[in-house]
């Protein structure tokens, strides 16, 4: 119940911001976050220039890398195809959602015009389908540059993919390391934020490019600093290797990865986590540091 009272809220919040122009929206989600109002016109803030980057012009390639889809070939022209996780169909209309029933195997269904927009498919059974489709169905009706004022998701085709679910050789979730690269290429600065049991206790770690911890986190409102002792996986530089070509053509970036008993799979490619303004720089100080690293 007060899921669904939350959720409501949020909804309403939203259809009464959409009225408004995107500074004036952009400036009362931070200020909903953060409970200030940001300097998007000079901003300083690490948080406020990813919030004021979605006032800016369309940016092509941007767009391509949004796309769950058509970020692939991107991919497959910087790093390969070998880390690209296995696709298992892709959907345009409500009509052929209905071929998600043929899929055999545990499965994630993603909206390849927004963000955050999935689906995991354990069991291949009926029910769990038929509430993938109904939710895929759903998805199709949004435009989802409209609730983040996200430029890059404006005209990406609605469509949905199906991808197969990486799991690890004791059938866990893999671990989501996500890569903050500062500079073309991480030029002035990479640093890793690895997701813990993000469908449970979600916590972060967080690992400099040589994998040593940094004294500060980036958190979301249902997440939380982790002081586990995390490992580095083996191939933590090839990770690197790999993220600094993606992120070759970016000021700013976060390219995620997974790493599954060692082998590595492309996640996707951010350029708003948290939409911006959802991100909380602790300490605070380091929202400063980190925005003067950003043109």
């Amino acid at each position: 119940m007060g899921q669904s009272k939350e959720h409501f809220k949020n909804f309403l919040f939203e259809t009464v911001l959409r009225h408004f122009g995107d500074a004036t929206y952009l400036k009362l989600r931070y200020f909903r976050h953060h409970k200030r109002v940001p300097n998007l016109t000079s901003p300083k803030k690490f948080t406020e220039k990813i919030t004021a980057s979605k006032l800016e012009s369309d940016d092509k390639l941007m767009k391509v890398c949004a796309d769950k889809f058509a970020v692939r070939e991107y991919v497959k022209s910087k790093i390969g195809n070998q880390y690209l996780i296995p696709m298992l169909g892709l959907y345009s209309d409500e009509t052929e959602l209905e071929g998600l029933t043929k899929i055999e195997v545990p499965f994630v269904l993603k909206a390849c015009h927004g963000s955050g927009w999935n689906c995991l498919i354990s069991e291949p059974s009926a029910p769990e389908v038929r509430s993938a489709i109904k939710q895929a169905r759903a998805w199709m009706q949004w435009d989802y540059s409209i609730r983040g004022r996200e430029n890059q998701y404006a005209g990406i085709p609605r469509r949905v993919i199906a991808e197969e679910m990486l799991t690890a050789n004791d059938g866990s979730i893999p671990y989501d390391y996500k890569f903050y690269c500062f500079g073309a290429g991480g030029s002035k600065l990479i640093f890793c934020q690895v997701d813990l049991d993000r469908y449970g206790d979600h916590q972060r770690v967080f690992r400099d490019a040589e994998w040593q911890e940094v004294p500060w986190a980036v958190l979301s409102k249902k997440s939380c600093q982790s002081t586990t002792a995390l490992e580095a996986p083996e191939n933590y530089h090839q990770m690197i290797e790999l993220v600094r070509k993606l992120a070759s053509e970016f000021s700013f970036s976060r390219i995620d990865l997974y790493n599954v008993d060692g082998k590595i799979y492309f996640g996707e490619i951010t350029f708003h986590p948290e939409s911006g303004y959802g991100m909380h720089v602790t300490p605070s100080g380091k929202d400063l540091e980190l925005g003067a690293l950003l043109p």
